[in-house]
């Protein structure tokens, strides 16, 4: 069937309104091809990064001498200042649009200068003009998932120490100590299943969440994985064998599970960019934090 000529006619006059524009900000190829097959009214998800990064000698000068905890948390808190002072502006215009109906679940994050949200076409035309943005990207990422070409191998249970250890020479470590005793690490995945007798000797603890870190798919504290892939990422930077092979490089580390959205083949950026910001200070628990982010993740920008 041939198109209506009135939406043939829109989006003629999109992409001309497009090409008119004066740009300043990058508007990156996913979200325009989305803007032109959705309605005016539309509310699309969209990350807003900023020009402006805070001077990373600035930052190295700011906790020279302090624990990692106070890093951390002194960190978090001049960012949280700096972005605040450049979001300032864009944000009142989108909680002014988010009165109109325009604008809904506005998110802002210090650990990029970035702010979230969903909008309509005509407000994500008139971020695209700002100054004092970098561009604009539609949040959700395409993945690549790669099929397995061949059936795993049967684990062998006799086998104390895993190939891999072996080869990164992770074992030859141990004995001076270094087994990652002390040291957190934020694994940023599909979540984490805390209960395997490989981990759950040693995830993170905080009494503020007793799941051992946060659900940022669905809001909630509990981080559980059911789909796999990040127990298993888990299991390769801290499982100790208990299950019968030793596959950990750093079997007394803590885990700390962030789960964000993997699913129906894509990712939701802004959700990875909360988990960071977990690892660095939990809102909860700011001097509670994570010494590493461990990231299993990949996904396609258009825009290269």
């Amino acid at each position: 069937m041939d198109e209506p000529k009135g939406g043939m006619m829109r989006k003629i006059s999109f992409l001309v309104i497009l090409f008119c524009l004066p740009v300043f900000a990058l508007m990156c190829a996913d979200v325009i091809a989305v803007m032109s097959s959705r309605d005016a009214d539309d509310l699309i998800p969209v990350d807003i990064v900023f020009n402006a990064q805070m001077d990373i000698h600035e930052l190295e000068s700011a906790v020279q001498g302090l624990s990692r905890s106070e890093k951390r948390v002194t960190v978090a808190r001049l960012l949280e200042e700096f972005s605040r002072e450049h979001q300032y502006e864009v944000l009142g215009y989108l909680h002014e649009m988010e009165q109109q109906g325009k604008v809904q679940h506005v998110r802002t994050f210090w650990i990029n200068n970035a702010i979230y949200c969903e909008a309509t076409i005509d407000v994500i035309q008139a971020l695209d003009v700002h100054e004092d943005i970098y561009y604009v990207d539609y949040d959700l990422k395409h993945m690549e998932l790669e099929k397995p070409q061949h059936q795993a191998a049967v684990p062998d249970r006799t086998r104390e120490i895993a190939w891999g250890v072996l080869k990164v020479r992770a074992d030859q470590v141990w004995p001076l100590g270094y087994t990652g005793d002390g040291i957190v690490v934020g694994v940023i995945d599909t979540g984490v299943n805390y209960n395997h007798v490989d981990l759950a000797s040693h995830m993170w603890e905080d009494p503020n969440y007793p799941n051992h870190g946060w659900n940022f798919e669905y809001n909630t504290d509990d981080p559980m994985d059911i789909l796999g892939h990040g127990t298993h990422c888990a299991g390769s930077v801290a499982s100790d064998g208990t299950a019968g092979s030793q596959c950990g490089v750093a079997p007394e580390a803590q885990i700390m599970a962030l789960r964000v959205r993997t699913q129906a083949d894509t990712l939701a950026e802004n959700q990875i960019w909360a988990a960071m910001e977990f690892v660095v200070s939990p809102p909860l628990s700011p001097a509670n934090g994570g010494d590493l982010i461990s990231m299993s993740l990949g996904y396609w920008y258009t825009w290269n």
